[in-house]
């Protein structure tokens, strides 16, 4: 077993717990597949790139429409419950919005037109994009969208600080679950297939507990942490394997604080 931790400077410290992953396994047709081609901004604030989305229709009706989570939207407003005092915890100076921007959608080579989500959601973290033709029970499709991404500078699971990127969410569009019933929008994503290449010039990438941009891996998700350098520490506590990534040289004081140092 082993427990990946991840640390920036003092005042940004962040845990993050290695998103199930393994090697490419062979193709299942109940998960969707994905292929994503990005590249981050030098300055971090913005992530352009292509997802090209495999999925089948599980259900016994036709398709008409395809169902994007545009999880950067949710930090397009601050969180509600912040003051004087908590404000800074989660923003260094001000508030920063973040989102996504789709530009393009296709289809065999069809460009589709996106719409607005038809459910209230209080933030547009949804957008549906109508299928012409159809998606036949059992068939199969690709989608590319194209996106654009503002990365905010915020502490916490996606954001940026200083020279530090992190993408504890997806970055990207991803599908909503589609099940045998239909949409089940209120079911997390299931495991998919992915092909990565992420792109960040002078900076490592650390990407499902692995260092580097690139690989091709079967997981729920994934996710993503970028410096100019990192530092790494590895430790044993009672049988189980810690891995320490920080930007800054490791503080065993920092890594007990937090409760990953017994």
């Amino acid at each position: 077993m082993r427990r990946i931790a991840s640390a920036s400077a003092a005042v940004f410290l962040l845990v993050l717990a290695r998103a199930p992953a393994v090697d490419a396994q062979a193709p299942d047709p109940a998960r969707a597949r994905y292929t994503l081609r990005a590249a981050i901004a030098p300055d971090g604030r913005n992530i352009e790139g292509t997802i090209a989305i495999d999925l089948e229709n599980p259900t016994r009706e036709p398709l008409d429409h395809v169902r994007l989570w545009l999880y950067p939207n949710r930090f397009g407003a601050p969180p509600a419950g912040l003051n004087e005092i908590n404000f800074y915890w989660v923003y260094p100076l001000h508030f920063d919005a973040g989102g996504i921007e789709i530009r393009r959608v296709e289809c065999d080579g069809r460009r589709l037109a996106v719409a607005p989500s038809d459910r209230p959601r209080g933030l547009d973290v949804e957008a549906r994009v109508p299928l012409f033709p159809v998606l036949a029970p059992g068939a199969r499709t690709t989608l590319t969208v194209a996106f654009r991404t503002t990365v905010p500078e915020r502490y916490g699971l996606f954001g940026r600080v200083g020279e530090t990127i992190v993408l504890g969410g997806p970055f990207f569009p991803t599908l909503q679950t589609l099940g045998p019933g239909g949409w089940q929008t209120a079911d997390p994503p299931g495991p998919a297939d992915w092909d990565v290449r992420i792109e960040s010039p002078g900076r490592d990438l650390w990407m499902n507990g692995e260092p580097g941009g690139q690989r091709v891996l079967s997981a729920e998700g994934l996710t993503i942490v970028a410096a100019r350098h990192w530092h790494v520490e590895r430790r044993r506590h009672r049988g189980v394997d810690l891995v320490y990534a920080t930007a800054q040289p490791f503080d065993e004081r920092i890594a007990r604080s937090a409760g990953d140092l017994m």
